[in-house]
């Protein structure tokens, strides 16, 4: 008897994506996509600003100014996450 897999939850077997709803996953994954960026240079702000020993704040991160190090880390962070995407959707993964 073999066990059940805990991550079963990630694979439900329910048909309710629909073959002419592609455009709507797609969307979807773009918007996603879109969120992960903006949350992931986030934290890349909160980390900077704890590097430097800044106070935290909202303001603090709103008003960040980025120098050519932390673009670097934020464009090759992004293009993990895209390339990881990119890699799911080919069946790679």
């Amino acid at each position: 008897m073999s066990e059940k897999d805990p991550r079963d939850f990630n694979l439900p077997d329910a048909d309710f994506l629909k073959p002419d709803q592609i455009d709507n996953v797609g969307r979807a994954l773009i918007t996603l996509m879109r969120e992960v960026a903006v949350l992931n240079d986030r934290v890349l702000v909160l980390e900077a600003l704890l590097e430097l020993g800044e106070q935290v704040t909202h303001e603090a991160v709103d008003s960040y100014v980025p120098d050519d190090a932390f673009t670097e880390r934020s464009q090759a962070s992004m293009q993990q996450i895209v390339d990881s995407v990119l890699t799911a959707l080919r069946g790679d993964a």
